[in-house]
């Protein structure tokens, strides 16, 4: 029986057809320049469709430089999440513009989820903005009880990307709900604070306790990034590493990018004195499959070996 929920996917093309748009062109864009509503709707329309990023240098080049007043603060978060989640990283100027602007109107103006994704999309292009920063730290000081756990996820892993440190308030939320973080949630926790090198052992270790009860959805990035993070802070967790293991053998090795298979050796190497990690079957499967892969590493993977 198909889902009820209306997926992404589905909400994205509906979007497009609401704004009356069959096919992202130049003109179709235009047309909606005058509507920072619609502007933003489509950008995050065809961001969610993953489609080309000609669309993006096109939005990009329509935007810099124009009035950003008549943009609602959700219309601003949309537009910097859209560019983003397309990877549309050539357009620093107009997303340092954003974030100058969402600084001026204060984080008052916007919802914590608005702030938190403004926070994701700086991040994960590697845009640092001071102003934005301060501002999503002043929401943190003063609305942290606003904060889901995505939320939360999201600004300590902006956090780590941007080589802050999160306040002690927020690891401390983060400790006070880590039963209800999603597996994605969970590992992104654990490698900003490996990242960051925070070697904060009652805010890992409970993420460690809650990600063996939801291993079962831990992808291969997730798998290798958590696994990882334990190796960096020399935190050793013999269930969750022992979930790991069996959880890695059970997905087979053969789906694992080389980068996964070059980090998940390192940090077995690191962490041999956890059971689960040092035991011959885990071992000799990842250093078959990573011995038939190393002619895709490079040169980093390789040393990792």
């Amino acid at each position: 029986v198909r889902s009820l929920q209306v997926t992404k996917t589905e909400k994205a093309r509906l979007a497009l057809q609401e704004l009356g748009i069959s096919e992202v062109t130049r003109e179709a864009t235009i047309q909606l320049r005058a509507s920072p509503e619609k502007l933003a709707r489509l950008a995050w329309a065809v961001a969610s469709l993953r489609r080309s990023d000609v669309f993006f240098d096109e939005l990009g080049l329509l935007l810099e430089g124009s009035e950003l007043a008549a943009f609602e603060a959700k219309h601003l978060a949309n537009v910097a999440w859209s560019f983003a989640s397309s990877k549309a990283g050539s357009h620093s100027r107009l997303l340092l513009q954003i974030g100058l602007d969402v600084s001026t109107r204060g984080d008052g103006c916007f919802k914590v989820q608005e702030l938190s994704n403004l926070a994701w999309a700086f991040a994960a292009l590697l845009l640092k903005c001071e102003p934005l920063i301060s501002t999503v730290a002043k929401a943190v000081d003063a609305r942290l009880d606003e904060f889901k756990p995505q939320e939360i996820s999201n600004t300590i892993w902006s956090f780590a990307k941007w080589s802050c440190k999160p306040s002690d308030a927020l690891r401390k939320r983060a400790f006070q709900i880590a039963e209800t973080f999603s597996a994605q949630q969970l590992s992104n926790i654990c490698w900003s604070c490996a990242v960051m090198m925070l070697k904060d052992a009652a805010l890992v270790g409970i993420l460690a306790d809650h990600a063996c009860k939801s291993i079962g959805f831990f992808n291969q990035q997730a798998l290798t990034n958590t696994a990882w993070s334990l190796a960096v802070l020399r935190i050793i967790h013999e269930g969750l590493l022992a979930s790991l293991a069996e959880r890695c053998l059970a997905k087979g090795f053969r789906g694992f990018a080389a980068q996964h298979l070059a980090n998940l050796a390192w940090s077995s190497a690191v962490l041999q004195h956890g059971q689960a990690f040092a035991e011959e079957g885990f071992c000799s499967c990842l250093r078959d499959e990573a011995m038939s892969r190393l002619p895709e590493m490079k040169s980093q993977e390789l040393a990792n070996l």
